[in-house]
């Protein structure tokens, strides 16, 4: 079978488990058991019934009454219509799950079918993306892409009523749009368009009116054409016969005469659009909430009362228990703490998630170090005979370079957004770093594949479990006792580890290419599993 179809049917089956997943999530998740679906549900409502957006007021937000949902899993007898405090919104996903209400008669099932659809965009585009920077590496694109379609807690969220999904999906699609727009601007085989310029605009302008999470796109789309321009000023690319068919069959093209007048006009390209758009849903907010509160935040801040702040937390607890707490449940709730983050699976399940985390950044880390340099030696004859190889292949690793570059500012931001939000409340939920899955799953299949690949990473990865182990044998030692699960998931995974790193050299042929394959595909394929045993085993029994 040729490898280009093997790697769509690979990607079909993906996306097929993933539908198969979130729909069975969709169907059986009782009514409102995701966070804030009912505020969610309330303003599509409102937007459909009433054919006006919604306007966040005081008294939108009852902390006691959501405790009292909540904890009595959402009984008939208790309305959710005063959950309100998802007002302030922009309007976009809202639109479109207005449109969806009035067809379906109200039915919630077809609205979260519309965020399980989403889902699925949102991996096909992740995909697309490491493929464009990494086009000889296709187990990569699909590690990444099973590993966002697999995530328990991701596919929970995408199977719930909530405007993550489309704002998830736009960042993405604005992400593989600029990294585009780099690769035509160092490797040809033309210029970035103004159309290029546009089509990022008219993203990055739906993106504003989506959700506030999404503004990490502005950096991002702003970044590309300067890092174009940035590269202008190099050395040029002269036109090379050299056909590279990973990347192009073109010949790399020149970047345009007058590099600065040309990025100002794509700079206006860029933020025109994306300003026209946003700019309504501005001045509405500024009329209706006042102080210049153009993403209606600082009224949210008011309206929204009751929750427990960082300040009070730290009040009782301590910085060490402040830190514990956002720490571990993060890390948790990253992988699956679901309902209102009430159901959690079984402790063993998220050391084994620790430790399949730790075995990936190990990977990585001795890639990233050096670890791996093989066909070095090979490429420098070639390079001295013919130097357009050379500089063909500077500009590759420039590409990849940049590219990787603005995958890490959205990772950052996102960041930086979650640190913030928990510098204020006490919300250490992992689903709000969601928007980073693109580098996130990027990094744990680069840095699972040097372990599958590589003796030495899975070596290095080995010896950081069993570190590990170590470790979580002396704080039991010192605290409250040696929990004997996290040393045999630990210690076993190290083992584990050092005997494939000892095993794969002795595999020859065939054998070594498929048991690789095997190993690399063991985790996914083992998130895939944990999904369905997480709704079977943990959401249904105690939802229900």
């Amino acid at each position: 079978m040729p490898a280009m179809h093997a790697r769509h049917l690979l990607l079909a089956l993906i996306l097929l488990v993933y539908l198969l997943l979130a729909t069975l999530y969709a169907v059986n998740v009782p009514a409102w058991q995701a966070p804030d679906e009912p505020a969610h549900f309330n303003y599509i409502h409102e937007l459909a019934t009433t054919g006006q957006i919604p306007v966040l007021r005081a008294g939108d937000y009852d902390e006691a009454y959501n405790r009292a949902l909540t904890s009595q899993r959402f009984p008939p007898e208790l309305s959710i219509a005063p959950l309100r405090y998802e007002a302030h919104q922009p309007p976009l996903y809202y639109l479109l799950g207005a449109a969806i209400f009035r067809v379906s008669g109200g039915e919630l099932l077809p609205l979260r079918l519309l965020s399980v659809a989403l889902g699925a965009l949102f991996i096909v585009v992740i995909y697309a993306m490491v493929r464009l920077i990494f086009p000889g590496r296709a187990e990569l694109a699909l590690g990444a892409a099973a590993f966002t379609a697999f995530l328990p807690m991701h596919v929970a969220q995408a199977a719930s009523v909530n405007n993550d999904a489309l704002a998830e999906l736009l960042l993405a699609a604005i992400l593989l749009l600029a990294i585009r727009y780099l690769r035509l601007a160092l490797l040809g085989p033309r210029p970035p368009s103004r159309w290029d310029a546009l089509a990022i605009g008219l993203l990055l302008g739906l993106a504003l009116v989506t959700k506030v999470s999404a503004y990490v796109a502005i950096p991002v789309a702003l970044a590309a054409p300067l890092i174009a321009w940035h590269e202008s000023r190099r050395s040029p690319i002269h036109h090379s016969p050299i056909n590279h068919s990973s990347f192009t069959n073109s010949p790399i093209s020149h970047f345009p005469t007058h590099p600065s007048s040309f990025i100002l006009h794509h700079f206006a390209l860029l933020l025109l659009p994306a300003l026209l758009l946003a700019f309504p849903w501005y001045l509405r907010n500024v009329r209706l909430y006042g102080n210049l509160d153009i993403l209606a935040r600082t009224w949210h801040d008011a309206v929204v009362v009751g929750q427990l702040t960082t300040g009070e937390l730290l009040a009782q607890a301590g910085l060490a228990g402040v830190l514990e707490r956002f720490f571990a449940w993060s890390h948790d709730s990253f992988w699956g703490v679901f309902g209102w983050m009430g159901v959690w699976m079984d402790a063993r399940i998220y050391t084994a998630a620790l430790a399949f985390g730790a075995a990936a950044v190990a990977g990585g880390m001795w890639q990233v170090t050096g670890g791996h340099r093989s066909g070095v030696s090979a490429q420098q004859p070639a390079s001295r005979l013919m130097p357009h190889v050379s500089r063909f292949t500077s500009h590759v690793s420039r590409f990849q370079t940049w590219s990787l570059a603005l995958l890490a500012l959205s990772a950052l931001g996102t960041l930086g957004i979650y640190l913030l939000y928990n510098l204020q409340f006490v919300q250490p939920q992992g689903r709000y770093l969601f928007p980073a899955l693109p580098v996130i799953s990027l990094a744990a299949a680069a840095g699972w594949w040097s372990v599958a690949r590589w003796p030495e990473a899975a070596r290095w990865a080995g010896i950081a479990l069993l570190a590990a182990a170590g470790l979580a044998a002396l704080w039991g030692v010192t605290h409250e006792g040696i929990n004997r699960w996290s040393l045999l998931i630990l210690g076993g995974g190290g083992a584990l580890l050092l005997a494939w790193s000892l095993a794969r050299p002795r595999l020859v042929g065939a054998a070594q290419g498929w048991a690789t394959r095997l190993v690399y595909a063991l985790p996914f394929a083992a998130m895939a599993g944990l999904s369905l045993l997480a709704l079977r085993v943990f959401i249904l029994p105690q939802l229900r």
